[in-house]
């Protein structure tokens, strides 16, 4: 399935720009409708974005990296919290 969406919040994340999918900028009604038309005049490309975007989903999105970087994350909040409670002390 092709994806086109606005560069707004995270999207760009998954959506990367002519590889995963198509980018328009955010509030520009144009840009958003420019990038549709592209998409569906490029059928031929529409495999390469579906190949790109399953490729980056199971590196960078794959249980076991999600699982890595939460903990990294818990770390990091357990570290805040150790030194904001040294401050209060």
């Amino acid at each position: 399935m092709p994806i086109v969406a606005t560069d707004h919040c995270d999207a760009p994340e998954i959506v990367q720009d002519d590889v995963t999918g198509l980018l328009a900028a955010q509030n520009d009604p144009q840009d958003l409708a420019d990038k549709l038309d592209q998409m569906i005049q490029d059928r031929e490309r529409w495999p390469e974005f579906a190949k790109n975007g399953r490729r980056l989903v199971e590196t960078e999105y794959n249980s076991h990296v999600q699982a890595l970087r939460l903990e990294q994350h818990y770390d990091v909040l357990l570290q805040e919290g150790v030194r904001d409670s040294r401050r209060v002390a």
